[in-house]
C-alpha cells in the first residue's frame, strides 16, 4: 500500500509519537518505533488490525474528543492531549490524505510532559512568591492588626484555591483554641457558630493533637475524623472535604493554629503554610507588644483602671455625637485626711478597694482621673439599665463601711457627652458639699 522506506524515514525518524489509521474504520496501519516503546509493544501483531482507541486509550470505542469530525484532507489540525494510559502531554499534529484508494489519518505527536512540568512550576513559584510578596505587603503597610491578618488569610484561600481559612489563637488562661481571625471566599458559607458544645469539646481535642507538631498535617474529613463523630458530622454539614493544619510556636511556645480546608490547588506546596505563619507570628508579636505599651500608657499603676489619658482620648472620640450616654462621678471623701492621719499606704489601700467594688459593677469602663477622683462611661446604654446599675451600686455601697464616697449620676440621650460629664459632676460636688456639712454639724 506504501512503501517501507516511508515508513521508516517520515515515522520512525521523527523524534516523537507518530501513527497511521484508517480514518474510516479507526484501524491502526502503523505505529512508530517511539510510541511502540511508550506503550510496550515489542511486535506489530500486538495491534494490528486493532483500532486506535483500543490500544492507545483503552476503550472499547472511538474517544469523545476524537477529532476526526474538525479534519479535512490536506489540511493540518494541531492540538494537546493528555493520555492517561500513558500519563503523559503531547501537542499533536494530524491531517487526512489519500493513498492507494484508501482515507487515511496521519497523527504526529510531540511529548511535552517536561516542558508543561516546568511552565507549570515557574507558575507556581510565582503565584507562591507573589503571595509571599502581598502577605509581607499586609504585614508591613496594614497598621490594623485584624485587617492585616484577614488579608494574609484571604492570600492563603486564594493560593490553595480553599473556601476557607482562619487562625485559632490559644487562650493560656482558658487553656483553649479560640478562631480571632476566618476568611471565607465569597459565595461559601461560613464555619461560624454552627458547632454543638459537644462539638467544641472535640474541635478542641482535635486541634490540640497537632500541639507539639512542627510540619503542614492535611486531614481528610472521610477518613481522619473517626475518633470526632460530632465534628466529623459539622464538617461534612459545610461540605468540608479536607483541611490543612499548621501549629504557630514561637520560642517553643505554643501560639495557635493556622488551617484552611477544601485546599483544591497546589496541595505540594502546602509547606507554604510555615512560611505564612512566620508573617502571623509577627503580627502577633507586633500587636502583642502594641497593646503591652497602651496598657501602660493608658492604664493608672495604682488601680489597673484607666488612667487620665484615656479618659481624655475617650472624650475627643465622643465629643460630637450625640447618643444614649450614662455617667458616674465617684469621689473619695476626706481621701487628703486619710494620707495626712493613717498614712499614704493605707490610702492607697482604700484606693484599691475602692477601684476593686467599682470594677465588679461597672467592669472596664473606669478612669482614675485624679487622686480621689473616678468616672464611669458607659456608652449606648438604656436609662432602665443604667438606673438598675446604679441602684445596686449604690445598695452594696450602704455595706461598705470602710468606704465614704460621693457619687454623682447622669443619663442623656441625643445629648453631647461633655454636658451629661458636666451635670454627673455638679450632682457629685453637690453631695460631697453636703457630706462636708453634715461632717462639721
Amino acid at each position: 500500500m506504501f512503501s517501507k522506506n516511508i515508513i521508516h524515514n517520515i515515522l520512525d525518524g521523527f523524534d516523537g509519537i507518530a501513527y497511521l489509521t484508517d480514518f474510516n474504520t479507526h484501524e491502526l496501519l502503523y505505529i512508530n518505533e517511539k510510541l511502540a516503546s511508550y506503550l510496550n509493544i515489542k511486535q506489530k501483531d500486538e495491534y494490528a488490525r486493532r483500532k486506535c482507541h483500543e490500544v492507545l486509550q483503552e476503550k472499547d470505542c472511538p474517544c469523545t474528543f476524537c477529532s476526526s469530525k474538525l479534519l479535512s484532507l490536506n489540511k493540518i489540525h494541531g492540538w494537546e492531549l493528555y493520555n492517561p494510559q500513558l500519563q503523559r502531554f503531547f501537542e499533536f499534529k494530524e491531517s487526512v490524505f489519500e493513498a492507494e484508494g484508501k482515507k487515511l489519518r496521519l497523527k504526529f505527536g510531540v511529548d511535552v510532559t517536561h516542558l508543561k512540568k516546568y511552565i507549570d512550576a515557574i507558575e507556581a513559584n510565582y503565584s507562591r512568591e507573589q503571595i509571599l510578596v502581598n502577605c509581607a505587603k499586609a504585614m508591613c503597610s496594614e497598621e490594623n492588626f485584624d485587617y492585616a491578618v484577614s488579608s494574609i488569610l484571604e492570600q492563603i484561600v486564594l493560593f490553595f484555591n480553599a473556601d476557607r481559612s482562619y487562625l485559632f489563637e490559644h487562650d493560656i488562661n482558658l487553656n483553649t483554641l479560640i478562631a480571632t481571625h476566618v476568611y471565607v471566599k465569597p459565595q461559601v458559607k461560613s464555619f461560624r457558630n454552627i458547632l454543638s458544645a459537644v462539638a467544641q469539646d472535640e474541635l478542641q481535642e482535635w486541634l490540640y493533637q497537632f500541639y507539639n507538631g512542627n510540619e503542614v498535617y492535611l486531614q481528610n474529613v472521610e477518613t481522619d475524623l473517626d475518633l470526632y463523630p460530632e465534628l466529623y458530622e459539622a464538617f461534612k454539614e459545610r461540605d468540608i472535604q479536607n483541611l490543612l493544619i499548621f501549629p504557630i510556636c514561637s520560642k517553643d511556645k505554643f501560639i495557635g493554629i493556622i488551617g484552611v480546608d477544601n485546599a483544591r490547588n497546589n496541595l505540594k506546596n502546602k509547606e507554604l503554610l510555615c512560611t505564612i505563619a512566620l508573617f502571623v507570628i509577627d503580627n502577633l508579636q507586633k500587636r502583642k507588644t502594641i497593646d503591652t505599651l497602651s496598657f501602660i500608657n493608658e492604664t493608672d499603676v495604682l488601680t489597673g483602671n484607666y488612667n487620665r489619658k484615656k479618659f481624655n482620648s475617650v472624650i475627643r472620640r465622643l465629643h460630637n455625637i450625640q447618643g444614649q450616654f450614662g455617667i458616674i462621678y465617684v469621689t473619695i471623701n476626706e481621701l487628703k485626711k486619710i494620707n495626712d492621719t493613717r498614712g499614704r499606704e493605707y490610702g492607697d489601700g482604700l484606693l484599691q478597694e475602692v477601684s476593686i467594688f467599682l470594677t465588679k459593677h461597672f467592669a472596664n469602663h473606669i478612669y482614675r482621673i485624679s487622686g480621689d477622683e473616678f468616672v464611669i462611661i458607659l456608652e449606648n446604654t438604656a436609662k432602665d439599665i443604667f438606673e438598675k446599675r446604679v441602684n445596686q451600686f449604690m445598695e452594696e455601697l450602704k455595706f461598705k463601711p470602710s468606704m465614704s464616697l460621693s457619687v454623682g449620676e447622669c443619663w442623656g440621650e441625643n445629648e453631647f457627652i461633655d454636658d451629661i460629664l458636666q451635670k454627673a459632676d455638679q450632682i457629685m460636688f453637690k453631695r460631697k458639699t453636703e457630706y462636708s456639712s453634715e461632717k462639721q454639724a
